[in-house]
C-alpha cells in the first residue's frame, strides 16, 4: 500500500506519542525538543529522530541509533511505508505546528523597541512565521521593514511603558537639578505639569530605563534628571 507524505508523518507522530516517555531518547514533551528552524531530513543529526537523540544523549548523527531503538520498542514495523524519518520535512513542519500549543508572541502590535542611545523608534506591525524562523515587520518613518527577529533584537530592545495613569501626583525619589525641589502631575507620557514654589507650568519629558529596571526622567526644562514615583498629594 502506497501512503503520502501527510499519511506518513502523521503515522510517525503517532509512533512517536504512543512511545513517548517509554523510550529513552522520546520525552513525553519530545515536541518541544525539535527545533523547526533546524530541521533538515538530509541530516543525521538535524533530522527529527536525530534532535530528539542528541536532546538526550548530546551525541551527533544518531538518526540510525534512534531508529533502532523505535524498532526495538515498538511493535510497530518503523522500516515500513508507512512511517518516515527522513523525508516530507515540509510536512513534519506543517503537522508539528498545527499539534504544538500556542506560544504566546513575545512581540506585540503596537511595541516600541529603541536603539541604545534611546531614540529612533521601530514600532512592531507584526510577526511573521516563514519556515518555522520568527520575522518581525515593523515601521519606522512610515516605512515598514522586515527581519529576522535575532537581528532585530540584537539592534533594539523594549521601550519601556510608562506606568502612570492620567492625574497621577509624581514626585523625584531620587533627583539632580532643578527638578528635586519639584512636583508633578502626570497628563501624557510627553508631558506633564510642574508645580514649584506654588506655580503650575507644563513640562515635556523623555522616559527611558536604566540597567537595574528604573524608570529614569529626563526633563527638557531645567536640566533635571530624576527616577519618579507614585506620590498621594495630602
Amino acid at each position: 500500500m502506497d501512503y503520502t507524505a501527510e499519511e506518513r508523518v502523521k503515522n510517525s507522530i503517532e509512533l512517536l506519542d504512543d512511545v513517548a516517555g517509554k523510550v529513552d531518547f522520546v520525552p513525553v514533551n519530545w515536541r518541544e525538543k525539535i527545533d523547526l528552524g533546524d530541521l533538515n531530513m538530509d541530516s543525521c543529526t538535524y533530522c527529527i529522530l536525530g534532535q530528539l537523540w542528541k536532546a538526550e544523549t548530546g551525541e551527533s548523527d544518531g538518526y540510525s541509533d534512534a531508529k533502532d531503538a523505535l524498532d526495538r520498542t515498538s511493535p510497530r514495523d518503523v522500516y515500513s511505508g508507512k512511517y518516515t524519518f527522513s523525508d516530507a520535512g515540509s510536512e513534519w513542519i506543517k503537522q508539528l505546528k498545527n499539534s504544538m500549543p500556542a506560544i504566546a508572541s513575545k512581540f506585540n502590535p503596537g511595541d516600541e523597541y529603541q536603539d541604545v542611545n534611546k531614540c529612533c523608534t521601530r514600532t512592531v506591525k507584526k510577526t511573521i512565521d516563514i519556515d518555522g524562523e520568527t520575522w518581525i515587520a515593523f515601521t519606522f518613518d512610515g516605512v515598514t521593514s522586515v527581519l529576522r527577529e535575532s537581528e532585530f533584537t540584537s539592534r533594539w530592545t523594549l521601550k519601556p511603558k510608562v506606568r502612570f495613569t492620567k492625574g497621577q501626583w509624581l514626585k523625584p525619589k531620587v533627583a539632580t537639578g532643578y527638578g528635586a525641589q519639584a512636583s508633578y502631575i502626570y497628563i501624557s507620557e510627553e508631558k506633564v505639569i510642574r508645580i514649584l514654589n506654588n506655580k503650575m507650568s507644563w513640562c515635556s519629558l523623555k522616559w527611558y530605563e536604566n540597567s537595574d529596571g528604573e524608570l529614569i526622567v529626563d526633563e527638557s526644562r531645567g536640566n533635571a534628571k530624576f527616577y519618579m514615583e507614585m506620590w498621594n498629594e495630602s
